[in-house]
């Protein structure tokens, strides 16, 4: 996977395999008693370990870097909650170019455990769980990044049930607020409910042995060939034209505003002068400015470099998303991964199904997934399919 990040060229220009087995397993010098037994509570400690690593190693890379960069992480199972801490500490800490911030977080099925006989048996040692109450603060936040997308392929196992993290508080209706990511993928939800919460492929599994918990990666690494197509040099134009900018467009965009509010201050001072023919004249053209000025940046959108530009900012905010281009540096350069999935309808009470099974689904829609979701994207919770056209 990190490879593949850094050979698509589409602003991922370092990437950085984490190795954590020796803080995500306790040996006997690590743990007491039954805990020797199960050493998932200390793999859940140590997410806060990792993520303070994670955090510091940014520093140093913005140190080293400068300024302009933006972090990304992306963690499996509880790689996914230290994920999440990195983001925590990022925020918290005032370096001298000032906080770091997580750009984007991909959880890849956020570890519960939520149910499965290895789960009973982890809560009869003692063991804790992301989906229990006093844990809500360190589950991976929507907070963490400015874009976290979660893929959950085995709520009904060792990964995260939101349905059930609900219920633990003692509320009986799924909020948008319940999800851990601004966008949440239920990978083959209606299978899984079907097959005894088992992903295609691991319907042979006789009890919970990890298979769909790490079904969740091969979609997602799907995408990164996906972006990989479309980045491959007989593209090389088009990504080009994607990355350069043509100033005319903007340059067009300003005449037209500027001619529709000179238009209007001109027509506010000389209203009761002019003849009602004159008005109307006027009053057309003012309007046809300002609507050939939505027209042009609907079809194209301001880019990038005006969205935190200090002047321009305060009136790029009021803008409508479709009228902002997004950062192609961060995803995908015009590759995209789109695919028809079910929307469900939040909220939802708890007794309608659980995460990854069944939810209410009030339509259809085309989604970006994978590692080309971003933060124009639809959000909210999905039920997606797991297919190789990933």
């Amino acid at each position: 996977m990190a490879r593949k990040l850094v050979q698509g060229a589409a602003g991922e220009d370092i990437a950085v395999p984490i190795e954590w087995a020796r803080g995500a397993h306790a040996t006997w010098e690590d743990c007491h008693g039954y805990e020797c037994m199960d050493d998932y509570s200390v793999a859940m400690a140590d997410t806060r370990v990792v993520g303070k690593y994670i955090q510091r190693l940014a520093a140093w890379f913005q140190e080293v870097l400068g300024e302009d960069i933006h972090f990304g992480c992306i963690g499996h199972s509880v790689g996914a909650h230290a994920c999440g801490f990195a983001g925590k500490y990022m925020g918290l800490e005032e370096l001298s170019s000032g906080r770091l911030r997580m750009s984007r977080i991909s959880g890849l099925d956020p570890a519960g455990p939520s149910h499965s006989l290895v789960t009973d048996v982890h809560h009869m040692l003692g063991g804790r769980s992301f989906i229990d109450p006093a844990y809500k603060l360190t589950r991976l936040s929507k907070n963490d990044a400015d874009f976290v997308d979660v893929y959950i392929s085995d709520p009904g196992g060792f990964g995260y049930d939101m349905t059930m993290a609900v219920e633990n508080e003692g509320r009986k209706q799924v909020e948008e607020a319940d999800m851990l990511g601004h966008v949440t993928f239920l990978l083959n939800g209606e299978h899984y409910a079907l097959h005894d919460d088992m992903q295609p492929g691991c319907e042979g599994e006789w009890a919970k042995k990890g298979c769909s918990h790490h079904e969740v990666m091969q979609p997602y690494m799907d995408t990164l060939d996906e972006r990989m197509r479309h980045l491959s040099p007989q593209h090389a134009s088009l990504l080009q034209a994607q990355l350069s900018y043509d100033p005319t467009p903007i340059l067009v965009l300003g005449a037209l505003i500027v001619g529709g509010l000179a238009g209007s201050c001109f027509l506010a001072t000389h209203f009761s002068d002019m003849a009602s023919e004159k008005r109307t004249i006027w009053i057309l053209g003012i309007a046809g400015c300002f609507a050939l000025a939505v027209a042009c940046l609907y079809y194209r959108p301001l880019p990038p470099e005006f969205h935190q530009h200090p002047v321009l900012q305060p009136f790029v905010d009021m803008l409508p998303a479709w009228a902002l281009e997004p950062d192609t540096a961060d995803y995908c350069a015009g590759g995209r991964a789109a695919k028809i999935a079910s929307q469900c309808r939040l909220p939802y009470a708890t007794g309608e199904g659980q995460t990854g099974s069944v939810c209410p689904v009030i339509e259809d829609r085309n989604i970006t997934f994978g590692i080309c979701a971003g933060p124009y994207a639809p959000e909210g919770l999905f039920i997606a399919p797991v297919a190789s056209d990933w």
